[in-house]
């Protein structure tokens, strides 16, 4: 392991945590399957959204360019890693840029720590209306989503879960892997909570690694 690879765990302060055992697999039956048509209730989408002008828009027709204009979201538009966080902050939303500011920093770490990095496979959102995230789920086809936080976790799984009982666990959005874990705005409050995230990276990793084979 090289020294930068360290430094990047040192700085999560999750070293000697790489050497934990792979996660649990967790049965089949457990996994929580979320269709299509059982879309996330509208109360966890961006407080002030206007769903009366969201439910004028022909979300089915709507293009990749088109939908931008409606998500804080950046990355790849072929990405295989789908990155949900909750309701983007004023400073993502001021500067158009999913995951801004210190929590985006720390997120990009914690992506190097499974050797992803933004922009590069991966697509990085906030939690839209439930409209506009099957339509990019659509369009995107990722192979794996991670939500990040507890409203977009509840959001993304239909429940009124709290995440600790959310994360751990196989859930599905429209036959999709999905896996929660927690938001680096509160990873940055709470650095207890880092190992746990750690875990939850290393899942979503071997989930992704199983898909391929």
């Amino acid at each position: 392991m090289s020294m930068k690879y360290e430094d990047v765990l040192r700085e999560l302060e999750l070293l000697p945590a790489w050497q934990l055992r792979q996660p649990a697999q967790v049965a089949p039956e457990d996994a929580v399957a979320i269709s299509e048509q059982d879309e996330p209730p509208l109360e966890h989408i961006t407080e002030g959204a206007n769903t009366a002008h969201q439910s004028t828009i022909d979300w089915d027709q709507m293009d990749w360019a088109q939908l931008q204009s409606h998500l804080i979201g950046t990355g790849d538009p072929h990405a295989a890693w789908l990155f949900i966080g909750d309701p983007a902050s004023d400073l993502d939303i001021q500067q158009q840029q999913a995951f801004a500011g210190e929590p985006g920093a720390l997120l990009d770490k914690m992506l190097a720590a499974i050797q992803l990095k933004r922009g590069e496979n991966i697509y990085l959102a906030h939690l839209p209306n439930p409209l506009a995230l099957s339509r990019l789920v659509a369009l995107l086809q990722p192979k794996l989503i991670v939500t990040l936080g507890q409203q977009a976790s509840q959001a993304v799984m239909n429940s009124q879960q709290g995440l600790e009982a959310l994360r751990g666990k196989k859930h599905q959005y429209q036959s999709i892997p999905v896996i929660a874990s927690y938001a680096p705005s509160h990873l940055l409050q709470h650095e207890a909570d880092k190992r746990n995230a750690w875990k939850d990276l290393c899942a979503a990793r071997d989930a992704m690694a199983a898909l391929a084979n």
